[in-house]
């Protein structure tokens, strides 16, 4: 098994991630895609990878459903939003939706990342007062609908990139490149833990 992708990465200087940056590039790559590109990853934490020829741009670009969950999990014995019921019947509050954007990770220029929990502690105090389905609805406004890309499900991506980034790692070759995280040069990463 591989884990810990992001450790090197981060005591060469970077931002630890985004990591799926070089799994988007492979799989335009195969699809055969025109460039330019845009790949949207809506997860835990959402994140954009642009491609165009040579060039990688990414960067996470805010919170997802892991803040969502939080709140979920503040205000109900829910894990998390499934199918976005709750989010879809509620409406978005524009002012709690700019205290949101308020926070000063949006300022940051780019390469830049996010942690999950990095919005989780002002959670409860951002949504003070919101009913339940307008407090997911505040949380979810970047979420879309699940989606297909070219036969590809949106839920087997994140397994996908973490053994695409494993069998690099194994390989030597780079997970982490400078328009990614900000690191100096491209660079490997991961421990492989042996039973």
């Amino acid at each position: 098994m591989v884990c810990d992708f992001r450790t090197a990465d981060v005591a060469a200087g970077g931002e630890g991630g985004p990591l799926a940056r070089i799994h988007h590039r492979a799989l335009v790559r195969r699809l055969a895609a025109e460039p330019p590109v845009a790949v949207l990853n809506v997860g835990g934490v959402a994140n954009v990878t642009y491609i165009d020829r040579d060039a990688l741009i990414a960067c996470d670009t805010g919170p997802s459903n892991a803040l969502v969950d939080d709140f979920l999990r503040l205000r109900t014995d829910r894990l998390l939003d499934t199918g976005g019921r709750m989010a879809q019947a509620g409406a978005i509050d524009e002012a709690v939706l700019a205290r949101f954007l308020a926070h000063p990770f949006f300022a940051k220029p780019l390469p830049k990342s996010l942690d999950r929990n990095d919005f989780r502690f002002s959670v409860g105090a951002t949504l003070d007062g919101c009913g339940v389905e307008d407090g997911a609805a505040a949380g979810a406004c970047a979420r879309r609908n699940r989606r297909r890309c070219r036969g590809r499900s949106i839920d087997a991506l994140e397994a996908q990139v973490f053994a695409y980034l494993a069998v690099r790692s194994l390989c030597g070759e780079p997970i982490s490149l400078p328009a990614m995280t900000g690191v100096p040069h491209p660079l490997s990463g991961g421990v492989l833990a042996r039973p």
